[in-house]
């Protein structure tokens, strides 16, 4: 009886330690956003999207995915965003009652811009045929 209290006991503080997570990365994601959108100066042609905050079981790092549109500037609205995480990360410990706030670490996302190469190559090749 005892081994199997043991198992629930931990199983529920897993669970605990899930919920927590997640609930960190939705903070962090409607925080970030508010902080990009009010503080944070993107060129007027660019539009970033959060696509994903992952948040490390031990909160030491925040895995961000952002979406940028137009595709071309991508990387280079990535490297901005790296080169300001110290102010983007100051800004949201100001907001957030958080004891330890996670690393930020940008990642670009380009799974939409795959999409749209993919959907021109299938265009192509339904006018060849």
């Amino acid at each position: 009886m005892k081994k199997f209290t043991n198992v629930l006991s931990a199983n529920l503080s897993e669970q605990r330690a899930v919920r927590r997570t997640k609930q960190v990365a939705s903070v962090l994601e409607r925080e970030l956003a508010s902080v990009l959108k009010r503080e944070f100066e993107l060129p007027h042609n660019v539009l970033v999207t959060i696509i994903k905050i992952s948040v490390d079981a031990d909160f030491e790092l925040a895995k961000v995915q952002i979406s940028v549109l137009p595709f071309a500037s991508g990387n280079s609205i990535l490297l901005k965003l790296q080169q300001a995480s110290g102010f983007l990360q100051h800004c949201l410990a100001k907001r957030l009652p958080l004891y330890r706030l996670p690393k930020i670490k940008f990642v670009l996302d380009t799974s939409e811009e795959r999409a749209s190469e993919l959907e021109a190559i299938l265009d192509k090749v339904k006018k060849e045929e």
